[in-house]
């Protein structure tokens, strides 16, 4: 089944990451890329110059950073053309100017997914990692999202992060609708018990439902802190794997650890992740 396979990216940065995995993922199904370049006009506005120490705006100066940045995209584009067009894959190209966060979620309305790089940031006085344009769209899309590394690294196993919790088995059921394609890949269900138990509640179910659609799939459940032990099996297994975790915004109660495991995620390991929430 096709589906509406959104690319965004910064308009004057290109990212052979995000348009690889855009490629890999859209030829699975036959479906179409949309490249969604976006400008953020918004520094333009703090552009001065100075005459006897008085700050005035420099229209001069807009002009020129107006047109280089225009070059870029047009660039860009060309490259994220050239790359479909090569892959034998159908694509459209959307250039957006404004506020990049409002149009990329006024887009994710109408996205099956969005794909986008861990790097992509747009004018911020925060230099954290993940960007605060990150973390916004992770957490208020409207569609799921896989947040990828800078460069494109093969994948030929799914890992889905169980936490008992109706986010993470939605954030499975999305990602198994989505690329019902990959059914014969190589699944790991991974759970963390606080305590010494090899059980957890749901854990079992949620395996039995992720082997409808990946009969392949394995339970392993680890015991420890959350957080340190799921990252931990990430680092020392994680390799050529495809991350799947649930809600990351919207739910106040469980927000907090999923917020806080997604950006370490994200700011320390190299693999691709795919967030959907209820």
């Amino acid at each position: 089944m096709k589906k509406r396979i959104i690319a965004a990216m910064d308009g004057t940065r290109f990212s052979k990451g995000t348009i690889d995995y855009a490629i890999r993922l859209a030829k699975l199904s036959g479906s179409e890329i949309t490249g969604i370049f976006l400008h953020d006009i918004r520094y333009l506005s703090m552009t001065y110059s100075y005459v006897w120490d008085q700050p005035f705006i420099d229209f001069a100066s807009i002009a020129e950073i107006e047109a280089e940045d225009a070059e870029k995209i047009a660039t860009n584009v060309a490259l994220f053309t050239n790359e479909c067009k090569t892959q034998n894959v159908a694509f459209t190209v959307k250039k957006e100017k404004g506020i990049p966060i409002n149009e990329l979620l006024r887009e994710s309305t109408y996205a099956d997914i969005i794909i986008a790089d861990e790097n992509l940031s747009f004018y911020s006085l925060s230099d954290a990692e993940p960007s605060p344009f990150i973390k916004d769209l992770l957490a208020e899309s409207r569609c799921p999202v896989l947040i990828v590394p800078m460069n494109y690294e093969y994948f030929d196993r799914v890992i889905f992060c169980c936490d008992g919790s109706p986010s993470s088995t939605y954030a499975m059921k999305q990602f198994s609708y989505l690329f019902a394609e990959l059914e014969d890949m190589e699944a790991v269900v991974v759970s963390v018990n606080e305590g010494r138990s090899k059980d957890i509640s749901g854990g079992e179910s949620f395996k039995d439902l992720a082997n409808v659609h990946f009969p392949k799939a394995t339970l392993n459940i680890l015991n420890g802190t959350p957080e340190s032990q799921l990252l931990n099996y990430l680092k020392i297994d994680g390799a050529n794997s495809i991350v799947v975790m649930g809600a990351y915004g919207r739910n106040a109660f469980s927000r907090v650890f999923e917020q806080s495991m997604s950006n370490k995620i994200i700011r320390e390991l190299n693999l691709p992740m795919f967030i959907a929430h209820l």
